[in-house]
């Protein structure tokens, strides 16, 4: 299907297309999306529900060149579909001769599987390429290594997460979907426990039944601070300026019915902007808040608060016999050893250990436990550069733009793009609209790891306690070891600095 084509100037036909395989991605994906996408007024191509091999090759062909963006969902079906990796061979063209962006999607997909052809990833592959000729292999083989490294997004089906129907079906009773008056509903808990995935499970199942609906995060909520982050918070200008930017991005238009999901509330100048006004909002709005902060949600008047309590010991056992064996019960002789480890973690901690120790004999169980529920990044990190690109990001570059992150570090030797690939690749960040995500726990672990570095601040990579910061920049403490400096204004008075002297690299 791959074919040389050029143009300085593409008139585009669709914003997206999308390219898939499989009932089970139509299902639980690509419909989803393209509802989404008709609700943004984005043009998307549409197969009208054919599978693709029916469509005319040269239909497919030309709807790819004529789309500015193509999303790549790729799936062990995908794998197994020597048409899907013909279309792959088309738009990593298309993507070369016309500067089409790219976007993978892995659905339950490791990326290392695709780069390496391993896993079910690999054996579906294997009978894709029965009876192709050596060209065509390699052909295949080195577009799934080329969309594989780049940065792109991973997708789990919803209902692959233990527990998920309990906690929607408590979530539920609590928003009382019915009833026509306007309700803000809490989630609480404490880092890793699962409120992300839970108020993602309620949005994506219940969006379609609202006029509006919008997934607001920490990312949103940190770039609207920006411009407001020198300002005094009790100015009453800055909240009223403040509550507009996020009003106009949420509703759009006033009096509608709405869902909003709000997540990683913590920020008392941001809670004050919003203060839950439920007039702007239609009757039958539901605004959901989630936050580790119980007071937060109690200051503000909202009682009706879902506790996410830890999993019970059976869920707990499931959620890590299915991270690390890929199913819901292990081995006979793993039994006594997986029962033993899954006491009193979160489903963050209990994923991330199994994947540790998928793969690994039972005599290193005990040594790769304690290593894991201490350093995971030394755990999965032997490389230095992506050691050091780890704590950049947990100190200064979580919810930022990908690119502004290599342009940061472009001179800095550390190979950054594929640094990064191996931090997604390994779970210790992930990408949202073009945006590297850090969890709040391993970013927490990498600020440790630098204060751990030296007593002495001005020794250590990163600065980002204001006391700290003040001491080394009112001192004038030289140093060839900072790298960083994050400063909050707000948590200081005054800050008077001595002009460096001409060995100081601050």
């Amino acid at each position: 299907m791959a074919s040389s084509s050029t143009s300085s100037s593409p008139n585009w036909s669709y914003d997206v297309f999308t390219s898939f395989s499989g009932e089970d991605v139509r299902k639980n994906f690509h419909n989803h999306f393209l509802e989404e996408l008709e609700r943004k007024r984005i043009n998307a191509f549409k197969d009208n529900e054919k599978e693709r091999c029916e469509l005319i090759a040269t239909e497919l062909v030309q709807a790819i060149r004529d789309s500015r963006v193509v999303v790549v969902v790729l799936s062990n079906t995908f794998a197994s579909s020597s048409w899907c990796l013909n279309e792959l061979l088309e738009i990593m063209q298309c993507k070369r001769d016309l500067g089409q962006l790219v976007i993978p999607v892995f659905y339950g997909l490791d990326p290392s599987h695709l780069k390496k052809q391993s896993g079910d990833f690999g054996e579906a592959f294997k009978k894709a390429c029965h009876n192709q000729t050596e060209e065509v292999k390699n052909q295949w083989k080195q577009a799934l290594t080329d969309v594989a490294n780049i940065l792109g997004y991973h997708w789990i089906d919803w209902e692959y997460f233990v527990g998920i129907e309990d906690h929607i079906k408590e979530m539920n009773l609590l928003l009382n979907l019915d009833s026509e008056e306007v309700r803000t509903v809490g989630i609480w808990g404490r880092y890793g426990i699962g409120k992300t995935t839970i108020a993602r499970s309620i949005f994506r199942l219940n969006s379609s039944h609202f006029q509006s609906s919008n997934f607001i995060d920490r990312r949103f909520v940190s770039k609207s601070m920006e411009n407001y982050s020198r300002s005094n918070p009790d100015d009453y200008k800055v909240k009223s300026r403040l509550q507009k930017s996020f009003l106009s991005e949420i509703l759009g238009k006033k009096h509608q019915k709405v869902l909003i999901v709000i997540d990683g509330l913590d920020d008392q100048l941001v809670l004050d902007a919003l203060a839950f006004q439920t007039q702007w909002f239609g009757n039958g709005s539901r605004i959901i808040v989630v936050t580790h902060d119980k007071s937060l949600l109690m200051a503000h008047g909202i009682d009706q608060i879902y506790e996410v309590s830890l999993p019970s010991e059976e869920q707990a056992h499931k959620i890590f016999c299915r991270s690390t064996f890929r199913q819901d019960y292990p081995p006979e002789c793993f039994r006594e050893l997986a029962f033993e480890v899954v006491t009193n973690h979160t489903p963050f901690s209990l994923n991330f250990l199994g994947w540790c120790l998928r793969g690994r004999d039972k005599e290193e169980w005990s040594e790769w436990i304690n290593r894991a529920l201490k350093f995971p990044y030394d755990v999965l990190l032997h490389n230095e550069k992506e050691k050091l690109i780890f704590r950049y990001i947990a100190c200064l570059l979580n919810f930022e733009k990908v690119r502004d992150i290599l342009w940061l570090l472009e001179d800095s030797d550390l190979g950054v793009e594929i640094g990064l690939n191996n931090l997604v690749d390994k779970s210790l960040v992930h990408v949202r609209e073009d945006t590297i995500e850090m969890h709040c726990s391993l970013q927490e672990l990498g600020k440790d790891i630098v204060l751990a570095q030296s007593n002495e601040p001005e020794k250590r990579e990163f600065l980002v306690d204001s006391t700290d910061i003040c001491h080394v920049l009112e001192d004038n403490i030289a140093t060839t070891k900072l790298l960083g400096i994050s400063l909050d204004m707000d948590e200081i008075d005054e800050l008077y600095m001595r002009a460096p002297s001409k060995d100081c690299v601050i």
